[in-house]
């Protein structure tokens, strides 16, 4: 794995520099060829390609030119979040272009990436990028719904918020909670999270998890759920149910919903299982981690063979032509699929980030 990591990383960074448009947003979609670039837009995507550049930020690998790079382009990226959101009442909430209405998990993820941004020493602009995040944060949780989970979407003009919850945006909004808390010290978001971490457990995972049934809903929250159960755990030791929570979610991802056998790209799901890894190997359990170990390395080595540019790209995107020059370090979504998403490459990178710092580099 050492072998291909460093190189995938490298690719896959250039990549999502190379998403970002002219006016500071981030493309969703590329052709693997460059033809006809599709017009669609998806926010909460886009704004999960911004998250993934600053979690690169983290990256200690990481050479001067492209942090550099990263914080100009971050900073587009920000001039662009700001020019295209509402704000009232100290609360600020996306508006992205084209948009009918807005989904809360684009807020969520720009917060996140706020969150690295300020995590780091060398942060630029770093009064303006706290209001922005506490604005940000004000808003999220201001889309609390009474079952302790969130409103999946909100007017665009108001930022009333309205629909049942989903998974995958109550995943992104309890992440954002729980990490502005361990990496910022921002307490006041801790009950919050908490709470709502108990509400999606039962609304999305017990009963899969108990029944060993397949679940859309399950899938939908997995890496989320296990990022955030981390956090918690982090933050409260003493409690062991975010630790339990995220060993049993990774039991699910392997063993009920058997992502080692799916025919796409299963990046979103090494994010979860390296942090599993972490909590089995710091509880001891030599034979799970171990298992979880290899199922990481596994996985990762066959999705890297989807990466265009890779010394291990499979035969069939080497015999593919032409290939755009922007294709390159994109990740597919499947071995016949010829575009390149963002949001594919941004969790396998984050992915190969994880297991950089914590496989390879035996960090906590």
């Amino acid at each position: 794995m050492r072998l291909w990591l460093a190189e995938s990383l490298d690719l896959g960074l250039s990549f999502l520099l190379g998403c970002q448009q002219g006016d500071g947003s981030m493309r969703y979609m590329l052709p693997m060829d460059g033809s006809l670039v599709p017009k669609e837009r998806h926010a909460v995507r886009e704004a999960g390609g911004v998250w993934g550049l600053a979690l690169f930020l983290h990256r200690q690998a990481l050479q001067d030119g492209q942090r550099q790079a990263l914080w100009a382009a971050l900073d587009r990226c920000l001039d662009h979040m700001e020019a295209n959101s509402g704000e009232r009442w100290g609360r600020r909430w996306p508006v992205p272009p084209q948009a009918s209405s807005g989904m809360v998990g684009t807020a969520a993820l720009q917060g996140l990436a706020l969150v690295e941004m300020l995590a780091q020493a060398d942060c630029p602009q770093r009064p303006r990028r706290e209001q922005l995040l506490q604005e940000l944060l004000a808003f999220v949780l201001s889309c609390r719904c009474e079952r302790g989970r969130f409103h999946a979407r909100y007017q665009l003009a108001t930022g009333a918020p309205e629909r049942d919850p989903s998974p995958y945006y109550d995943g992104e909004a309890l992440l954002l909670l729980a990490r502005s808390t361990r990496l910022l010290g921002l307490t006041e978001c801790w009950v919050p999270a908490s709470q709502a971490g108990d509400a999606m457990d039962a609304a999305y995972a017990a009963e899969a998890i108990a029944t060993r049934q397949p679940s859309a809903l399950c899938k939908g929250f997995y890496q989320w759920g296990s990022l955030a159960f981390h956090e918690l755990h982090t933050l409260a030791p003493h409690e062991p149910r975010w630790q339990q929570r995220t060993l049993a979610l990774a039991d699910w991802i392997l063993n009920v919903h058997r992502v080692l056998e799916r025919r796409r790209n299963t990046g979103y799901a090494f994010e979860g299982l390296i942090t599993a890894w972490r909590l089995a190997r710091e509880q001891g359990d030599a034979p799970r981690s171990e298992a979880l170990r290899r199922a990481v390395e596994q996985g990762l080595a066959r999705l890297a063979s989807w990466q265009v540019g890779s010394s291990l790209q499979q035969r069939a995107l080497q015999e593919q032509r032409p290939l755009a020059s922007a294709a390159l370090g994109g990740v597919l979504s499947a071995p016949g699929d010829p575009l390149l998403r963002i949001d594919t490459t941004q969790h396998q990178m984050h992915a190969l980030l994880l297991a950089e710092r914590h496989l390879l580099g035996d960090q906590p």
